[in-house]
């Protein structure tokens, strides 16, 4: 497969959640700039926080759930 083909197939993946998590022991901080890079990025951009600054969070734990809003939540956590 030539690596044109490769990224036709790319271009048409779609990403309908995102988990954020961390990458090692820590205090959660910066949630107020993270949605105001979200917004910027894409204002349909949901976030549902499941921390928030000031927390302590282990290894992979994760801090939030981020969606377009045309996407149904039901089908979020499949």
């Amino acid at each position: 497969m030539s690596s044109t083909a490769d990224l036709n197939v790319l271009n048409q993946v779609q990403i309908i959640m995102v988990r954020v998590t961390v990458k090692d022991d820590g205090v959660v901080a910066g949630i107020a700039l993270a949605e105001m890079i979200f917004i910027e990025v894409d204002s349909t951009l949901k976030a549902e926080w499941f921390k928030k600054n000031g927390d302590n969070i282990l290894c992979r734990g994760l801090v939030a759930v981020v969606w377009h809003e045309n996407i149904e939540k039901r089908y979020m956590y499949l």
